[in-house]
This record gives C-alpha cells, structure tokens and sequence, in this order.
C-alpha cells in the first residue's frame, strides 16, 4: 500500500516494547519468515491473476503458493494457519469470479495436496505413515499446551473467555478500535467515506473488491491478518509475551493503516489551506 505504511508499519514495530525485548531473548527463524513471506507476495499476484481470469498463471501461482506454505509447515508446525487462509481468500475471489463449485473444489484439494505432499516429504517424523503420524503431531501439540497450563497454572490461559480477555482487555486494549478503522481502511482505500456508507452492504462490498485490483490485494492481505488475530486468540496457552508476537503484527498493520491515513489527510488539508490562502 506505498512506501509511507511501510515505513510506518516498520516504525512501529522496532518501537515497541514487546517486540524489541522478545527479539532480543529469543532465536529468529528466518526460514519461516522467508516462505511465510514469499507465500504472501504470491497469494497478492493470485489475487491480481483471478481477478484478470489468466487460468494458466492462477495453476501456476496457485501451486507456487501451496508449495511455499508446504515449506512452512515443514518448518514450523504452526504455519498451518497460512494454508487455511489460503483455502478462504480461494474461496472467496473463486466465488466473486463465477466460477463453480467442482472447479473450486478440485483445486482446492490441488493446492492442499501439494502442501500435505510437501510436508509428509521433508518431514522424517512422519514418513512411516503420514495421516496418522501428523494426526498425533497435532495431538502431542494440543497436550503440550495443557501439559505447560498444568505447570505453570498461574500464567495459564485455559478457556476462550480468558484468552479474549487476556487479548482485548489486558494486553490490547485498543484492538477493536483498530480493527474496525484498519481494517475499513485496507478494504476502500480509494473509495469516499460518504460512498463507504451507501455500499456497507455484503454485496456491494463483494461487487467493490470484484472491479478493484487494489481492494482485492487488500482483502488478501486483511483476510491473513485477521486469520492471524483470530486462530492465535483461539490457541494461545500461556499469558507469556512470546505467544502475542503473531497478535501483534496484526495489531501494527492495522495501526499504520490509520496512522498512514491519518498523514495523507493531514497533507491534503495543509496542500489546501496553502492554495487557498498563499495563491
């Protein structure tokens, strides 16, 4: 969305305090970043190629997608959220295109056999028997996490009520807030506020990201984020600052769009008050 959310979004990350202090305990995994990254980059380039109805490189980039999210998971287990955001935004762009439900669902399985094929295939635990051996990976995670709830009972977070509250009150408390003006801000960008408020209908927003390449790259990008925001909610074990880190990004995301927003405005108020009074 330009060079100014970057820098903005880059800004507020190294200043804050979770960010910087966790950074500097704890071993980066830049493989992880690397593919989760890449795999971004190629979920936006799919967004722009369903958009243009281009079959070929929709295969194409639908693969190198399921492909990068393969290595993920083949690198940290929990990348799994990526690959179910990639099943959703399909979806959805599939929906808003016309196309039908046999050709989505056969490339749905498509993308989610090149990710499972992939992980089975660089990941030696599960060699013997693939289904069964990752059914118990998951299974080994989910008693890990009641296992580190039982130990360190104080700090754990063992219910859906606790860990909103623990999200929303306690550790974000601005969250809310945030999402509902970043993520209207990623969604219509270039559309007027008093448009925004005629069209707040599902279907017109459907009809908005369908004609506009910008608001569909957009969706992509807010469907990861709130993805992010949501399963991490749902799963996190422990009031540790560690489990917030992926929360965190969604929530600097959403703070540069308004910050971004805010300075475009600012500029284009100064850019008048200087036409009208200085000319």
């Amino acid at each position: 969305d330009g060079w100014l959310y970057g820098v903005v979004s880059v800004a507020l990350l190294g200043s804050r305090f979770l960010f910087i202090d966790i950074g500097s305990k704890a071993i980066g995994d830049p493989p992880l970043l690397f593919f989760l990254t890449s795999y971004l980059f190629s979920s936006l380039l799919l967004a722009k190629a369903i958009k243009n109805k281009q079959n070929k490189k929709q295969s194409s980039l639908l693969a190198l997608s399921a492909i990068l999210v393969g290595l993920a998971i083949a690198v940290k287990l929990n990348a799994v959220i990526s690959l179910l955001h990639l099943v959703i935004v399909y979806l959805f762009l599939r929906k808003i295109n016309g196309y039908s439900i046999h050709e989505t669902s056969a490339r749905i399985i498509y993308l989610l056999a090149i990710s499972f094929g992939l992980f089975a295939v660089l990941n030696p635990l599960i060699w013997d028997n693939p289904i069964r051996r990752s059914v118990e990976m998951a299974l080994y995670r989910t008693s890990l996490f009641k296992k580190q709830q039982t130990l360190f009972a104080i700090d754990a977070l063992p219910n859906l009520f606790s860990r909103l509250r623990a999200v929303f009150i306690e550790r974000f408390p601005d969250l809310l807030i945030l999402m509902s003006a970043g993520v209207g801000y990623l969604l219509f960008a270039k559309v007027g506020e008093k448009k925004i408020v005629k069209q707040f209908k599902i279907k017109k927003i459907m009809q908005l990201i369908k004609s506009e390449e910008l608001c569909q790259k957009k969706f992509v990008f807010g469907s990861w984020l709130l993805l992010n925001l949501v399963i991490t909610t749902l799963i996190i074990p422990l009031d540790w600052d560690r489990y917030y880190l992926p929360i965190l990004l969604a929530v600097i995301y959403l703070e540069a769009a308004v910050v971004k927003k805010t300075i475009v405005r600012i500029y284009s108020l100064f850019k008048e008050f200087r036409a009208r009074f200085f000319q």
